[in-house]
Parts: C-alpha cells; structure tokens; sequence
C-alpha cells in the first residue's frame, strides 16, 4: 500500500503488524501452558509469519526514510519483495478460502471457521 504521508504509511504499517502477530499468536497458542509450536511447521502460519517480517521491516524503512528525508514521501524497501510476500499470502487465503473453510472440510477437535483467528491470521493477506 502506498501512502505518500509516511505518519500514515507507519501507522498502517505498524497496526498491521500488531495485528498479523496478533493472529500467529493465537493460532500458536502462545499465552497457553502449552503453545503448540508444530504449528509453525504449516504453511499458512509460515506465510503469516513473512508477512510479519515484511510489515516490521517497511514500518522500519518508513521510519528511517522520515528521518532522512521527512515525513513526507514513499517508503518501501522493494516491490519485488512486496511482490513475493503478497504472492505467498495469496496462496495462503485463496487455500483457506476454497478448500479449508468449506463446510464439508471438517477437523478433529472443535474447529469453527472463520473465528477471530482465522480472520487475522488472513487478514493479513492485505499485508503490504
């Protein structure tokens, strides 16, 4: 997303990345007594987690770039990058979308689609 105030674009930036961590907090079960870490052996959360990345480091070059140059301007640190991490996050909403969420598509245990988890971990499918 290009915002040509950077207050802006850091604010996003920074909220998005907030809530991305957010979602792989609660699909890792990390404020549990046993987080489950194979979680992070998945390809959702892994394109979850690159998103994280790629938000916290444009949230970095947008701070930098202010102070160089003001805070007012574009900052993204590569669109190839941007590029590669929306491809991935693509891929992961369009799976959970069409062959995950389906009622016919069942889990053990009591998997509800569609709940606060699974909309933030693929809300961030919006992540650059």
């Amino acid at each position: 997303m290009a915002l040509h105030h950077r207050t802006l674009a850091f604010a996003y930036r920074a909220l998005a990345s907030f809530l991305i961590l957010l979602g792989i907090a609660r699909v890792a079960g990390l404020w549990s007594a046993t987080p489950t870490w194979s979680s992070f052996l998945y390809y959702t959360v892994l394109s979850n987690v690159l998103c994280l990345v790629w938000m916290v480091w444009s949230a970095i070059v947008t701070v930098r770039d202010a102070e160089a140059k003001g805070w007012y301007g574009y900052s993204t640190p590569s669109a190839r990058g941007e590029a590669a991490v929306m491809e991935a996050i693509t891929v992961t909403m369009l799976i959970y979308l069409f062959v995950l969420a389906p009622a016919l598509f069942t889990q053990p245990g009591a998997y509800q689609p569609f709940t606060l988890t699974d909309n933030l971990v693929t809300s961030s499918r919006r992540c650059s």
